[in-house]
């Protein structure tokens, strides 16, 4: 009997694994059906370790960039002076496309506020400051398209009969333009994937002393296949005949100059780690061969010229490789005869991330160096530690001498603390040190879910609904303010 239940149990592992190494793994034919969806799933699968919230703030993050709001506080002697303070939030509600700012200033003595709302083509706005009165001004798009031309508000314009005519022409196009949603343009990914040439192939790469079996997604880009993209978008845009081919016109305009100028291509490839689905390597390839008698050639442009990008994704860490090659024809028109380089020189810059986790702290280093021949340097290096029991963090910056202009490398130092709820995150900047003096402040970042954002006031004034009289007040009491006074003041200037 415990034969048979070892084997029972040998067999149910054995399943087991071999079911799980299919869901982890991908196939060519799955990467064949849905080509996006494969690459969107390979990067998550590969990105997840080195971008994982470590912070525990991704939640409330994006609950607030839903519905909620976001915070902004800058204080501190050192940047606003004593006292003073800086307060925005900006309420969103993605859904019903409904957005509210709330601006506070307090200098010295002085309180500055104001109030936006925006959303639905409506645009309000109370600012007893700015405005120099407690009324809510509303510009409703709609009804001022509807209205203006025979408003109170008009009669400032002294408008002709042909004026306003002119203007109802103009409105009714507005309306059109507005009424045209961005879902109308309906292109599907199959037309767009025949057009870049798609192709999904294996490859095993040699890396070290291992195999990695990968699948590939490639694409090809040149001049004939842009334009035919472009032009799919345009037709399915909704256009008239006649618009379509005054379109169609310039487009064709366009592309015989840039054709005339030089032979463009673009192939990119995308390397899925096939037994892991996970994103292994991006890479692609620009090359830019002038014509003859090119007008490039006026920049120091007359030999081919590549552009060399490659993204590799590692278990903690992701390095970026650009390499710039033919640039000598470029170059050698600002160098001495005597040092102009090779028509092949190749510039190569390595942009690289890496991540170390502890029990204690989070430590993100990123770095980039630069070469050319007989010359290398570290152009810049960043260090971001996390301390996972306090929420503070510290970034250190150095910047290379040649870069800034000076003698010795820019270096600084920025402290700050991240702290997190379930319905809140918040960013904190306390201070950042350069040479020998540390200057404090607080400048914070919140995000948080709220349950409703501000709407417009039912008693706010539609501009298009103001009398003569109403309009008069208005500009008594705006003469009155601080904006007022600095108009004026750069008028006379």
């Amino acid at each position: 009997m415990k034969k048979l239940l070892t084997l029972m149990l040998l067999i149910c592992v054995l399943v087991s694994t071999f079911i799980l190494a299919s869901c982890s793994g991908v196939s060519v034919e799955a990467v064949k059906e849905d080509p996006a969806s494969a690459i969107t799933e390979a990067t998550a699968n590969a990105t997840t370790g080195i971008f994982a919230d470590e912070t525990n703030t991704g939640k409330a993050v994006m609950e607030a960039l839903n519905k909620g709001a976001i915070v902004l506080e800058v204080e501190g002697k050192d940047i606003l002076g004593e006292g003073n303070k800086i307060t925005q939030t900006i309420y969103i509600d993605s859904e019903n496309g409904k957005y509210a700012s709330d601006t506070n200033v307090k200098m010295g003595e002085d309180v500055i506020s104001a109030l936006v709302y925006l959303g639905q083509n409506k645009l309000a706005i109370n600012s007893n400051a700015l405005l120099g009165s407690d009324v809510t001004y509303l510009i409703d798009i709609t009804t001022f398209m509807e209205k203006f031309a025979d408003s109170e508000l008009a009669t400032l314009f002294e408008l002709s009969e042909n004026d306003k005519a002119e203007l109802e022409e103009a409105f009714a196009q507005i309306k059109d333009a507005l009424n045209k949603a961005p879902t109308d343009v309906q292109v599907s990914e199959d037309e767009i994937y025949a057009l870049l040439n798609q192709t999904v192939t294996e490859e095993t790469l040699k890396v070290g002393e291992d195999e990695i079996d990968c699948i590939v997604i490639s694409y090809t880009l040149d001049m004939t296949t842009l334009k035919s993209i472009i032009a799919k978008y345009i037709e399915a845009s909704g256009y008239t005949e006649q618009e379509l081919a005054e379109i169609k016109k310039s487009l064709d305009d366009t592309f015989k100059k840039l054709e005339a100028a030089a032979k463009i291509e673009v192939t990119d490839k995308t390397y899925i780690n096939k037994s892991e689905n996970k994103l292994y390597k991006t890479t692609a390839l620009v090359t830019i061969e002038p014509n003859e008698n090119s007008s490039l050639a006026q920049y120091g442009i007359k030999d081919k010229i590549s552009i060399n990008l490659e993204t590799v994704y590692g278990e903690n860490d992701v390095v970026l490789t650009m390499k710039l090659g033919g640039l000598g024809g470029l170059l050698g028109g600002v160098a001495p005869a005597a040092t102009a380089p090779s028509a092949n020189m190749e510039l190569t810059a390595v942009v690289a991330l890496t991540k170390n986790v502890t029990d204690k702290a989070v430590v993100y280093d990123l770095s980039a160096t630069f070469k050319m021949p007989s010359v290398e340097m570290e152009l810049c290096s960043l260090k971001y530690t996390y301390t996972k029991e306090s929420g503070d963090f510290e970034i250190e910056a150095e910047l290379n001498q040649l870069l800034m202009g000076t003698e010795k490398p820019f270096k600084a130092t920025v402290g700050g603390k991240i702290t997190s709820s379930a319905s809140e995150a918040k960013y904190q900047l306390t201070s950042i040190k350069y040479g020998e003096k540390t200057y404090t402040f607080n400048i914070a970042l919140t995000f948080k879910s709220v349950d409703k954002i501000p709407e417009i006031p039912a008693d706010a004034k539609d501009i298009v609904d103001l009398t003569i009289k109403d309009i008069e007040d208005f500009m008594t009491a705006f003469q009155k303010t601080p904006l007022y006074a600095i108009i004026a003041e750069n008028m006379e200037k």
